[in-house]
């Protein structure tokens, strides 16, 4: 899912969600210090009053820091994934730059990566439009520069694998149904 968000907005979001989780931390800290201490005092001096809390409603407390831990934990790897996958995505611009045509193969030995890794990156980079102008050509495995579209356009008619609709696709080429707009795998 995080690789469909826009490269313009993954340094907002990561930092969005580091705020996320420094605050859940810091609330999930202070709920299991309240669970712990099971007793509240009000008042000063010879005017205290000290009231004890059941455990029950220490659990609902203990429930509240744990779920708050978790967003915590799920926001901080969500962050730091992000941050890693632009990192990865930027090592391939300058393999890329300034190529027609490239081999899949030929990316994956230079970026020391299998070639499925690649395709895969490739394409998220392509959907979420960090590279623009280029589309993979499944069919002869090759990352190709949108001017450069084959001369002999082969289409057919196929069914989305999603909403079912019957969608024209053009060989060779990333297709999206019309209808959902989801991704229509190409079909070899």
């Amino acid at each position: 899912m995080l690789e469909k968000i826009h490269v313009k907005h993954h340094k907002k979001i990561t930092i969005g969600l580091i705020y996320l989780a420094s605050f859940t931390a810091l609330c999930a800290f202070l709920a299991f210090i309240y669970f712990f201490e099971g007793k509240s005092t009000s008042g000063i001096l010879w005017w205290k009053e000290t009231t004890t809390f059941g455990l029950g409603q220490r659990l609902a407390i203990l429930f509240l820091a744990i779920a708050l831990t978790l967003v915590a934990i799920v926001s901080l790897f969500a962050a730091i994934k992000l941050s890693l996958m632009s990192g990865r995505f930027n090592k391939y611009l300058p393999v890329i730059k300034g190529c027609d045509q490239i081999a899949i193969q030929q990316i994956a030995a230079m970026m020391n990566h299998a070639p499925h890794q690649v395709v895969s990156d490739l394409q998220n980079m392509i959907d979420s439009g960090y590279i623009k102008g280029y589309y993979i050509n499944y069919q002869r495995q090759m990352l190709v520069e949108r001017g450069d579209l084959p001369r002999n356009i082969e289409k057919k008619v196929v069914k989305c694998p999603t909403c079912g609709g019957n969608t024209q696709i053009t060989i060779g080429i990333v297709n999206y149904c019309k209808y959902c707009k989801c991704l229509i795998p190409d079909e070899r």
